[in-house]
């Protein structure tokens, strides 16, 4: 039985760690997708995609809380070191808990490691 090749399920190097600013969102696009990598609070590098669920903004336009997480710059809408939602601004109470708990407000998020001062993502 033959195997195939899968592009999308290999480790590539993205960046070196110096070319990458820890205070805000990185965009980058690897393999045609648009990713955007940033540094939470506890300095670990996270790789999701580089769009909102909400209205499909670039995340890499967006900045990063002094609590750790992502906040998209269209809404507010902010994503944990998970890909997340955990916090809709314009939304209180259930009606927030409802919507930050939904799969569809949740952005995906790829396995990052830091290799030889080279950042290695997904």
């Amino acid at each position: 039985m033959e195997t195939q090749f899968s592009w999308t399920k290999q480790w590539y190097p993205i960046s070196p760690l110096s070319y990458l600013d820890s205070n805000n969102p990185n965009p980058v696009t690897l393999l045609g997708k648009k990713l955007v990598i940033w540094q939470d609070n506890h300095q670990q590098w996270i790789v999701m995609d580089d769009y909102c669920p909400h209205k499909l903004a670039q995340l890499s336009l967006g900045r990063i809380n002094e609590d750790g997480t992502l906040m998209c710059r269209h809404h507010g809408w902010t994503f944990n070191n998970e890909g997340k939602c955990t916090n809709v601004p314009m939304l209180t109470g259930n009606a927030k808990e409802i919507a930050c708990n939904s799969l569809r407000s949740h952005v995906k998020t790829y396995p990052t490691q830091v290799l030889q001062g080279q950042g290695k993502r997904i």
